[in-house]
Order: structure tokens, then C-alpha cells, then sequence
């Protein structure tokens, strides 16, 4: 305990209240407030207040919860299921263990978990009725809570904080708080192109902690954005609807081009879907040279702005390299990986569905 008990009668009962630390052995400790009696023991979050909460009720399945507890057990009416698609899991706003106050129309909910800040009006985040509302090019491919890793050189453990993450069309968005409504979607702070953004699955070894299910997104001229999940299942579904993100933005995309100088000259390499690398003069409208995705056989680069890419001649198992200065190195490389992930799902499939081993 850090501070001194205290002791109030609540509801006819005795209840002895202190402040803890609480951590899962994986991220830093929180300070937590511990509500003892002989009937019940409840920690929440000392500067957690009133919330009110509306949903709607829905034909089949009511609410969509279970609660335990009630003054006939004289315990708090806790939240002790929610049902999956149904009205409170869609709403997106409540939690097992979260205490109802009150429960005629509205709901007044006490929250015991801290990942919502922010009282909204109702709204489902089913993506299938969003989608309804966005073009192709604008499908919800994932949405879901993360856990973002902190930096916090002052202390020796990692911190984490809870971020909403979509894969909406070409972007990633993380949000403080699920999007409400449509407009939402339009004013997310943190929004990265997933055709210039590597993701990457980490492997144990990796991990900065012992938090597991962990990956990272890194987009050029930002923070890297160290991310985990509850489950592996819950990785293996960001990992696939990533891929199946970046499928659908580069052929909606078609094209990309990049400033480069090539033998002392200025230069656009331009990466298309359909006719792979082109290389054009700047003021001349004819392809200095040109190759398919397929004939690429390897890369390298010196990590600031020199880039060699070899292709193979058709018909030939002669490699021929093209050496290039590119100021924008690191988008252009994220970018030729993005075109390239696209490409071999086009051919296979399959690879959509595949999974990290």
C-alpha cells in the first residue's frame, strides 16, 4: 500500500480503501485504487468518473451482455460477459468488469478499465456497415485495440498505451478512441500510407519485453510504431488484413513515381503495375530502360541514397544492374516492397491467406 487505508461505509457496507501498484509482469506498474469489505474486493482506477453509456436494443439478443452481482447479493453490478456482434460489443464502449450504475434507458458506466476517454453517441464498429459508406478504395480491412509501446528512457520497464488501429483503403490509422462516425475517419492524427510503410512481424527473440504478439510499423520521417495484440490469432488477422491493404492500394494506386538521377542525370524512376520499373530523362517522354517486376532479382543500397537494383535480361541468365541516387531512398524502397507484396498475390492467392509461421 502507498498510502494509508482508509475506511467508509458504502451502501450499509464496512469498505476499506488504499492505493496499489498493479502490472501484468509485462509493462510498468499502475497505480490502482483497492476497494475491500467481507462481500466484495474491487480495484479500479483512481481518477475514473461517471460515464454514460447508450445503446440500443436490439430484436435478437437484447443487449448483447451478462452481469453478476446486484443489491440482493449486495455486491456492484458488474459487466461479466459481452456478447460478440451483438448491440454492447458494437458499441465499442464497454468492458467485462465495468460496474453499472444505473440501468433503465441509459446506462451510467463506471469504468474499471482505462482505455476509453471519451463519451461519444452511439455507434457500431462493424466494418461491413461502414464499408457500406466508403468506395472500393476506401474498405476497412481491420480495426481493432493495440497496445503501442511508450518510450521512456527514465524507466528501466516498458510502458504501453491502448491506441485503436484501421486499415482503412491506402492508410493506418491509430486513433485515441474509435472512430464515432463517418467524419471521424477524416480527422485521425497519426495516419500512415501502407505503401510507404514496412510492418513487421517480430520474432520472439525481438521482443523488448516479455510482452508477446508483437509487430512493428515503420514509415519514413516518423517514430516507429511498436505495436502488440492480445493473441496470436488476433496477429495472424492484422498480418493478413495488412497484406490484403497493400494488394488493394497499389492497384488503386497504379503508379508511383520517384526523383532520381541515373549516369549524372535527373531522372523519375516510376514503379507501375502493369509495366513493372521505367526509367525516363526528365524533359524527354521516351523510357531510357524498362523492366517487369518478375526479371528483378535483387537490391542493395547504402542506407542513405545510392540504390542498385539487378534485373535478369528476358530470354537471358545475364544480370544487369542499374545504380541509382534516390533522396528519397527509404520511401521508394518501402514502396518497391509494396508493389512487389502486391504482385505475388495477384499471381498467388494463396499468399493473401498465408500466415507467419
Amino acid at each position: 500500500m502507498s498510502t494509508p487505508i482508509e475506511e467508509k461505509i458504502d451502501q450499509k457496507l464496512k469498505v476499506r480503501t488504499g492505493m496499489i501498484t498493479v502490472s501484468d509482469g509485462k509493462s510498468k506498474p499502475i497505480p490502482m485504487l483497492l476497494n475491500l469489505s467481507m462481500e466484495f474486493d474491487q480495484i479500479m482506477n483512481p481518477g475514473q468518473q461517471e460515464r454514460m453509456v447508450q445503446i440500443t436494443r436490439q430484436k435478437i439478443g437484447g443487449l448483447g451482455l451478462s452481469i453478476k452481482g446486484g443489491a440482493e447479493h449486495k455486491l456492484p453490478v458488474l459487466i461479466s460477459r459481452i456478447y460478440k456482434s451483438q448491440a454492447a460489443d458494437q458499441c465499442g464502449q464497454l468492458f467485462v468488469g465495468d460496474a453499472i450504475i444505473k440501468g433503465k434507458k441509459l446506462l451510467n458506466i463506471n469504468f474499471s478499465f482505462n482505455k476509453l476517454t471519451l463519451i461519444s453517441h452511439e455507434y457500431s464498429i462493424d466494418m461491413k456497415l461502414y464499408n457500406r459508406n466508403f468506395g472500393v478504395g476506401e474498405r476497412i480491412e481491420y480495426m481493432g485495440w493495440v497496445n503501442e509501446a511508450v518510450s521512456n528512457s527514465n524507466q528501466p520497464w516498458q510502458s504501453y498505451r491502448p491506441r485503436f488501429l484501421s486499415l482503412k483503403g491506402p492508410d493506418l490509422l491509430l486513433f485515441e478512441t474509435p472512430p464515432c462516425n463517418i467524419g471521424d475517419w477524416s480527422r485521425c492524427a497519426l495516419t500512415f500510407k501502407v505503401y510507404q510503410t514496412m510492418f513487421r512481424v517480430m520474432r520472439e527473440s525481438e521482443n523488448v519485453d516479455e510482452r508477446q504478439h508483437c509487430f512493428l510499423a515503420q514509415s519514413p520521417g516518423k517514430p516507429p510504431r511498436y505495436l502488440s495484440v492480445e493473441t496470436r490469432q488476433e496477429l495472424l488477422r492484422v498480418e493478413a488484413a495488412w497484406h490484403t491493404a497493400v494488394c488493394s492500394a497499389v492497384t488503386h494506386l497504379k503508379s508511383k513515381t520517384f526523383p532520381v538521377t541515373f549516369n549524372g542525370k535527373t531522372a523519375g524512376l516510376t514503379l507501375e503495375w502493369s509495366q513493372g520499373f521505367t526509367l525516363s530523362y526528365d524533359g524527354l517522354g521516351e523510357a531510357a530502360w524498362r523492366f517487369k517486376f518478375s526479371q528483378l532479382r535483387g537490391s542493395s543500397d547504402d542506407g542513405k541514397s545510392i540504390l542498385k537494383l539487378h534485373f535478369q535480361e528476358l530470354d537471358s541468365i545475364a544480370i544487369e544492374t542499374k545504380e541509382l541516387e534516390c533522396s528519397q531512398l527509404q520511401n521508394l524502397l518501402f514502396c518497391m516492397h509494396a508493389f512487389l507484396t502486391a504482385k505475388v498475390a495477384a499471381v498467388d492467392p494463396t499468399f493473401l491467406t498465408s500466415t507467419t509461421p
